[in-house]
């Protein structure tokens, strides 16, 4: 698996500014035999479809290979695993 954010600290007048961007859109991605997977990380209680819109957004500006696939991991409060939304599987 692999860290998709870049973070920064941005010297200003004023002091440190601490950014982050995320790369392709993703938060993590990770690799099998077969497909590249970039996953959007999202959390918190708004409902699911508002998570998908958001999220469709952050991967709308880039291009994918073949043979990749985008998925949603939702983590809600105090859950244990995510909820996995696969979307666009280009497989």
């Amino acid at each position: 698996m692999f860290d998709m954010e870049i973070m920064r600290t941005v010297w200003t007048p004023c002091g440190p500014v601490c950014t982050k961007k995320d790369q392709a859109g993703s938060d993590l991605m990770y690799f099998t035999k077969s497909v590249v997977v970039f996953c959007q990380v999202k959390g918190g209680m708004k409902p699911l479809s508002t998570l998908i819109k958001d999220a469709a957004r952050s991967f709308a500006n880039y291009e994918f290979p073949e043979h990749s696939r985008q998925e949603l991991h939702v983590w809600r409060p105090r859950a244990r695993q995510p909820e996995v939304v696969a979307m666009w599987p280009t497989t």
